[in-house]
């Protein structure tokens, strides 16, 4: 398949879509301050990339800014983190938002002004597209997913394919059980399948790793505010109202697609640098042999162990019960990462790392992970 570039970003279907914003302040203005504009007294919040967005009120941008924190799953004191694309999921250009050109004194670049009635309304406008009450919320811990889901690029190779897969699947599950893990059946409930799309019941499993017969409201919630499904209001139409987005349909054809994608653990934290991954596969034939340096040297266990460790990114998560590395699985993480002595445990990163190396597999039916040819032939020293 040719390279696709996919956006993951939740669409409200009540409202007008479109970027909120493109301000261009200063960048060596504060994150809140204060602005003129025809004689009246603003007060603005600046995004994390450069986004200027003016209120009538200080606690007019403080309803927002707590608000916008509150679905972004981070504290307020880091407010000035929250990007625009964060902020337009839940602030579609419409009435009330209004955009301006010219210098205002902290910028020469677009600014959105924000009116009462807008801010106001951020509690329920997006409401009716999700069931339940409320709009859920991304918790910490998928940042990653974040950072990366206005650019998630599928290419055929089942090694990208795979981890981004994974990445996603990591992702909903945190924010289902974020917003919905401890919630009873009364306020979860089980979907209506007769009213869904074969599609999202579909994606669902997968996604989910569950029997369609189990796709809560809560399923569907995630779905959408990670931007896989999208439609109308839930409120009038019930589930029926929901069709898989772009994104989701085309995430549907990877997972269904002839080349099967590799499996790894999901994990939000599967975003890695492809650049790392390319360096890395330069150092190996087709055949899974290494390659002679240019000079006739051998490359040393070191050298392969610093392009292995360049696949990790940040953080680390302990490795799920479910996951069952062999003794040389672990043997091979000793090699590359210097595991713990004490607890001799991998974690679901390095056991990534090592699949996007091609030196294990893991299987999600069994959860085992085993060595292949490719990793018992890496040299000793």
């Amino acid at each position: 398949m040719a390279a696709t570039a996919l956006s993951f970003v939740y669409t409200p279907g009540a409202g007008a879509s479109g970027a909120a914003d493109e301000a261009q302040p200063d960048a060596g203005a504060s994150h809140l301050g204060t602005a003129q504009v025809d004689g009246k007294t603003y007060y603005y919040f600046k995004s994390g990339n450069d986004r200027v967005y003016m209120f009538e009120s200080a606690e007019d941008r403080q309803t927002f800014i707590e608000n916008m924190c509150l679905r972004m799953g981070i504290p307020v004191s880091e407010a000035h983190t929250l990007k625009s694309y964060d902020i337009k999921d839940f602030l579609p250009r419409g009435p009330g938002v209004e955009k301006r050109n010219g210098n205002i004194g902290i910028g020469t670049g677009i600014v959105t002004f924000v009116s009462p009635q807008r801010v106001a309304s951020l509690d329920t406008e997006a409401d009716a597209d999700f069931f339940g009450e409320g709009v859920p919320a991304f918790p910490p811990d998928v940042k990653p997913f974040l950072d990366n889901r206005e650019n998630i690029v599928f290419t055929g190779d089942p090694v990208n394919d795979g981890r981004l897969l994974a990445g996603i699947q990591g992702a909903a599950a945190s924010i289902y059980a974020y917003n919905y893990g401890n919630l009873p059946t009364e306020q979860n409930p089980l979907v209506n399948l007769g009213q869904l799309d074969d599609g999202i019941e579909d994606l669902a499993s997968r996604i989910f790793g569950i029997p369609k017969e189990q796709i809560t409201q809560g399923h569907l919630n995630t779905m959408r505010i990670m931007g896989l499904i999208d439609g109308g209001s839930v409120d009038a139409g019930g589930a029926g109202a929901l069709k898989l987005s772009t994104a989701g349909s085309q995430l549907l054809s990877v997972w269904t697609g002839s080349t099967p994608p590799a499996a790894f653990v999901p994990s939000p934290n599967t975003f890695i640098n492809p650049g790392a991954l390319n360096t890395y596969q330069s150092m190996f034939n087709e055949d899974g042999t290494l390659k002679t340096k240019p000079g006739g040297s051998a490359y040393t266990l070191a050298e392969v162990a610093a392009a292995v460790k360049a696949l990790l990114p940040a953080g680390s998560t302990d490795l799920p019960a479910s996951v069952k590395p062999s003794q040389e699985v672990l043997d091979l993480g000793e090699r590359m990462f210097g595991l713990d002595p004490n607890t001799n445990k991998l974690s679901v990163e390095q056991v990534n790392a090592l699949i996007a190396a091609g030196l294990v597999t893991y299987d999600p039916t069994t959860g085992n992970v085993a060595i292949t040819p490719k990793g018992s032939g890496l040299p000793t020293q």
